[in-house]
């Protein structure tokens, strides 16, 4: 057994100011955890 799934709960607010302008550093979290998560998986596949 493995995971097969990671999920990432986020809240539009930490994502997007009221006038819908990117946090970029709420986004450079995100991709760094995606990131990570990909450098990790050992000898399986995924896909994105």
């Amino acid at each position: 057994m493995g995971i097969q799934r990671v999920r990432l709960p986020i809240d539009e607010e930490q994502m997007w100011d009221e006038k819908v302008n990117r946090h970029e550093d709420a986004f450079h979290i995100l991709f760094n955890c995606i990131d990570w998560g990909l450098l990790n998986i050992r000898g399986k596949e995924y896909y994105i």
